[in-house]
């Protein structure tokens, strides 16, 4: 009995020093397989470090953040895809395999964001709003050839009334958001541009514009004050992308004419129908009968001027525009 028990004794120490010499082998393994990784994250269009950016090993909780400079360190093995993410950004995967050093540009995810609207007081997501606002990019504003920044938004907002002023070819137009505000002062809107308030808008073209919000409600504009009762236009204008240069050039020619003109007598018209406007209440006639004619001059000249088509004619408008950026 002794004996036995001696050998089991023997047997067992001889499987603990097995499974303990495969353990370390193990570990020693994976430790071989294993190495750091190193990096740095940034964005793409200006090459800003992206503080606090998450890096994980994908299918596992291991992870670690960028720290103020963007750089970032972190235990994975060749097989491992590490997994690159951030608020506003386009996540990335990249496998690990033999690299050491992996450097990631990430992109900004207009879509994750649910299409960020300007508001007085900063950005917001348009799913969050709560106030009247309509929002217009680049795309809304370009579906129409216009000269103007005004004439951009007729019939693109509900609420807002654009109006022209004047028949002049380029000329401004009146607009009105909600309708008249007061009987006294102004009820033009008030114009934000980049930050900028009460920027003139002819000092901006429609093809410099990248977005546009039209702030219609109380709880919208009231950051403005009493300037922003009448309603509050910002405007956000295109900007440089880093090592981008571009240059854009735009032209169109428009032709204008007089859509409808007033119906008038002619000569013989006119002065029959005064002769007999005069003779009806007893007043001797005005015109002869040469003069109706056209064979006796009137007041010295004989005419027959419709000058409307003296005044009016066709108007040739011609629109260039070049921008530089970079």
């Amino acid at each position: 009995m002794y004996l036995n028990n001696d050998k089991m004794n023997k047997l067992m120490i001889k499987r603990i020093l097995l499974l303990s010499f495969i353990a370390i082998f193990s570990v020693f393994s994976i430790r071989a397989q294993q190495r750091t990784i190193t990096g740095t994250i940034t964005d793409v269009s200006d090459g800003t470090a992206l503080v606090g950016a998450n890096v994980i090993i994908k299918g596992t909780t291991t992870g670690t953040v960028a720290d103020a400079d963007g750089n970032y360190s972190i235990e994975a093995s060749s097989g491992d895809v590490l997994v690159f993410s951030f608020v506003g950004y386009t996540s990335q995967e990249i496998e690990v395999g033999d690299q050491t050093v992996i450097n990631v540009s990430m992109v900004l995810a207009y879509e994750a964001l649910d299409e960020l609207v300007v508001v007085g007081y900063g950005y917001t997501r348009k799913s969050d709003l709560t106030g009247a606002i309509v929002s217009l990019d680049s795309e809304d504003l370009a579906v129409r050839p216009v000269t103007r920044i005004d004439y951009a938004l007729q019939g693109q907002a509900a609420g807002v009334q654009v109006t022209n002023t004047s028949g002049m070819p380029g000329s401004g137009a009146s607009i009105r958001i909600r309708g008249h505000g007061s009987l006294q002062t102004t009820n033009s809107p008030l114009w934000v541009i980049d930050g900028f308030i009460g920027g003139d808008i002819n000092s901006v073209a429609p093809e410099d514009i990248e977005s546009m919000e039209i702030l219609k409600d109380a709880s919208s504009t009231a950051i403005y004050g009493a300037r922003g009762g009448n309603g509050v236009i910002l405007v956000t204008t295109k900007r440089g992308e880093r090592n981008q240069n571009r240059i854009d050039f735009s032209y169109y020619h428009s032709i204008s004419n007089v859509s409808k003109k007033l119906d008038l007598l002619d000569r013989e018209g006119y002065c029959t129908l005064r002769n007999r406007a005069l003779t009806t209440v007893g007043l001797p006639a005005q015109f002869t009968q040469g003069q109706i004619d056209g064979t006796e001059p009137i007041n010295g000249y004989i005419a027959d001027t419709d000058w409307q088509d003296e005044i009016f004619r066709t108007a040739h408008t011609n629109y260039y525009n070049l921008s530089i950026s970079g």
